[in-house]
């Protein structure tokens, strides 16, 4: 029999007037593997502290069951100082042994000092303290941050083969799929479970969508629930964004066509020639030669205005000096780099700017005084700029001091969007991001005009924006791929990006059943080719439909003045909804078979 490891009946917190927690029940149970998903500022890090001990509610039951080992990893990255590495990870490991195992499997040098680690080095010795001495129960928060490819797929194998009870919060959707067997959704003091992996969310949430919409009278349920939507922002349902999917697969054409319409050997001269007002940048054969190491490169790519550019590989294998080449802030060793002309560049990095905790977000995004922010060279009143990210009225005039960190990252990020710039840099900038704020980055990066040159270890992230990959391989190789992770990983592997194998591995997890590859072909069949043409337009001339027909949905007179008529459009709407639906899957199955054959 399964027992509960903790149990929590009717529990009160509040750190304010209103409630965080109120009415709270939950049950972890021995072997569960749960994700906590809701919007920063819901209370998820809260919750993982109360079941950590580090917090107490202020009202209500809390059992933990007697002798249960808890092992918690924080989201912030504080070390302890006068220790050593080895001594932090001994603090959980009991055997000297057992600590060196997961510092070598974690790829972590105990000889160096804490003060020198990055935040990549210092996420992997929390990391090791917390797996360290095999507990009952790991509660994880945020445990992907600053890692690589590398030592996610390791975690994710780690995982899937724990015995005890696992409760985690995570951005890193890709993740989530692999190693969850369970969600609770935290939203607005509700708590709501289901016993299915995080690939079923999407699915999860049209349910209670559903549920909800079905408790409520006919008319203001509808105009209630689109308002709910409003204001939630993003849906986070990738199949509805059918306008940026669209948008993004014409741009990975784009670079497509692009590079193979070049000849195979072009003198710099020559390409400026050929493609000056489309250039940003472009490398032939740049190398950078390390101290010791192996060397990075030779590399050789063009970025073209308006591209989108996503850079992986595992930490330290020069994922930053790369880019700063391509960029011309770094020379190469070997190797040219020419630039196109007036580049502007904006630059959100890994290592984040500190902001005064006292100050305000209002006065963070104008420190100079005023009620207005320059958003892309234009005057925007810096309220309404705040709620463009989530920040309501209350919060813009709030310090910054109670903001949670997703909700710190994301205000940096409405700073340097705002930024009038043609080329734009993230580095890691899905750090402590909720989905819906992910969602929100998605659409707005997905709207912007200039390049876009990302660094990230969020895969799903990636396959959503980037046109093309550029892959730092173990041995300093470079590879490009035309497309998103998933292209990228189904042309070269996912093992690519791992250096020498680690002495501790876990047991390997149960084979996950291979779907049976698709037979070879040469092109796509004649009725293939003429849906995969046709699918981008009948979607657009669909899209526009749905959108009038929920145009006059929303007239408030229509149920009073034509009640049979606002029948036939709400049945009429959800019939070209799962239209809509049926034909972006297709056609997302005809573009990666068209992928493939190419």
């Amino acid at each position: 029999m399964t027992l509960p490891v903790f149990t929590i009946h009717d529990g009160l917190l509040s750190f304010s007037a209103k409630p965080l927690f109120e009415g709270l029940e939950i049950n972890i149970l021995e072997n569960d593997h749960v994700c906590l998903i809701g919007r920063n500022g819901q209370g998820k890090s809260t919750l993982l502290k109360v079941l950590a001990g580090i917090y107490e509610l202020d009202a209500g039951e809390f059992y933990q069951k007697p002798n249960t080992t808890v092992h918690y990893l924080p989201q912030d990255l504080d070390l302890p100082q006068g220790k050593s590495i080895l001594e932090i990870v001994m603090e959980t490991a009991g055997e000297e042994y057992a600590a060196d195992m997961l510092l070598e499997a974690l790829k972590i040098d105990a000889s160096r000092a804490i003060e020198t680690l990055s935040g990549g080095q210092k996420r992997r010795v929390l990391l090791a303290r917390a797996l360290a001495g095999n507990p009952d129960v790991l509660l994880l928060d945020e445990p992907t941050n600053h890692l690589d490819i590398e030592a996610i797929q390791w975690l994710e194998d780690y995982l899937n083969n724990y015995q005890g009870a696992l409760i985690m919060i995570s951005h890193d959707r890709y993740f989530l799929r692999r190693t969850t067997r369970s969600m609770v959704w935290l939203d607005r003091g509700d708590l709501r479970r289901t016993n299915r992996s995080y690939k079923h969310f999407e699915q999860w949430q049209e349910e209670i969508e559903q549920n909800q919409k079905s408790e409520m009278t006919k008319v203001r349920a509808k105009l209630k629930m689109e308002e709910h939507w409003k204001q939630r922002g993003v849906t986070g349902r990738r199949k509805r964004n059918q306008g940026r999917l669209e948008r993004l697969i014409e741009m990975r054409d784009r670079r497509k066509n692009l590079l193979s319409d070049l000849p195979k050997s072009m003198t710099m001269a020559s390409t400026e020639k050929a493609y000056g007002s489309q250039l940003v940048s472009e490398a032939f054969a740049i190398e950078k030669k390390y101290k010791d190491a192996l060397s990075l490169g030779p590399f050789s790519t063009r970025i073209f205005k308006k591209d989108r550019i996503g850079i992986i590989g595992p930490n330290g294998a020069g994922k930053s000096t790369l880019l700063k080449m391509m960029i011309g802030e770094l020379t190469p060793d070997i190797g040219r780099v020419r630039l196109g002309k007036s580049i502007d560049i904006a630059y959100f990095q890994q290592e984040r700017e500190a902001m005064d905790p006292n100050d305000s977000p209002w006065q963070y995004l104008c420190p100079t005084g005023g009620d207005s922010v320059e958003v892309q060279g234009r005057a925007m009143h810096v309220v309404g700029y705040l709620k463009q990210f989530m920040f309501d009225d209350k919060q813009a005039r709030g310090k910054i001091s109670i903001l949670s960190g997703g909700e710190k990252n994301r205000l940096q990020l409405a700073k340097i969007l705002a930024q009038k710039s043609n080329v734009l840099i993230l580095d890691e900038p899905t750090n402590d991001l909720d989905a819906d704020t992910l969602d929100l980055l998605i659409s707005m990066l997905s709207s912007y005009e200039g390049t876009l040159i990302l660094i990230s270890h969020d895969r799903d992230f990636m396959d959503q924006l980037v046109t093309a990959v550029f892959a730092i391989h173990p041995d300093g190789s470079v590879k490009e791929c035309v497309g998103g992770y998933s292209d990228y990983e189904a042309k070269f592997g996912a093992t690519t990006l791992i250096g020498k194998a680690s002495k501790l591995e876990p047991e390997k997890a149960p084979e996950k059943k291979e779907i049976t590859p698709l037979p070879k072909r040469h092109k796509l069949t004649y009725k293939d080719q003429r849906d995969y043409d046709n699918f981008p337009g009948d979607l657009k001339r669909l899209e526009a439909d749905i959108q009038k027909t929920e145009e006059q949905l929303h007239n408030p007179k229509l149920y009073l003045n034509n009640p049979e008529e606002f029948e036939k459009l709400t049945a009429s709407l959800e019939e070209m909804k799962n239209k809509q639906e049926s034909m972006e899957l297709r056609w997302l199955e005809l573009d990666e078979l068209n992928s493939s054959l190419s």
